[in-house]
């Protein structure tokens, strides 16, 4: 199974662009389809959840699209080389070789007894292969290094973190106010 992965990123480097693009934003979906379904697998095949999963979706698709966004500015500053749709295509896989594992481990925890275990294994497995591959694509598409590629995608992960927390804080003083929310917070 690696050998097909690091295959598939191998020649990924020799194929047009046109065709990058194209692999790029149909694994995007295929990954935001995958998610999706692994939504509707935790929680069963209700109307509630095929909204939920819908919004999943075109929510998966975005943060594809601007956590490669993010990544190609801060790795086109510091390298000066590589394009959008190289990490797009990265991103669009990794994240599809993760939602895969995702799907496959909450089906696995419908086994009794071992389920939890052989779910949480296929989903660790699924993270460490899938960020493998997003910087094994990443240090070819921008002929980088490891610790290059490594500390973009935690700076970009970091602040995007950072900037919901902010949002999220600057909406509760607002919505709660400020003396209710430091009430609330006091034992």
């Amino acid at each position: 199974m690696y050998k097909k992965i690091l295959k598939h990123i191998d020649d990924s480097r020799k194929i047009k662009k046109e065709d990058i693009l194209k692999k790029g934003v149909i694994l995007m979906l295929v990954a935001s389809l995958f998610y999706a379904l692994t939504i509707i697998s935790f929680t069963g095949f209700e109307k509630e959840t095929l909204v939920t999963s819908l919004v999943a979706f075109i929510g998966i698709a975005l943060v594809i699209l601007i956590i490669s966004k993010l990544t190609y500015i801060f790795l086109r500053i510091v390298t000066g080389k590589g394009n959008f749709i190289d990490t797009l295509f990265s991103f669009s896989h990794g994240y599809t070789i993760l939602s895969l594992f995702l799907l496959i481990g909450s089906l696995l925890f419908k086994i009794p007894y071992v389920g939890l275990i052989l779910g949480g294994i296929a989903i660790l497995k699924g993270i460490i292969i899938a960020y493998a591959s997003i910087y094994k694509s990443l240090m070819d598409f921008y002929k980088t290094d490891l610790v290059t590629t490594i500390i973009a995608v935690t700076f970009v992960y970091f602040t995007i973190g950072f900037i919901i927390y902010l949002v999220s804080m600057q909406y509760i003083m607002q919505t709660v106010g400020l003396e209710t929310f430091l009430a609330s917070q006091q034992y």
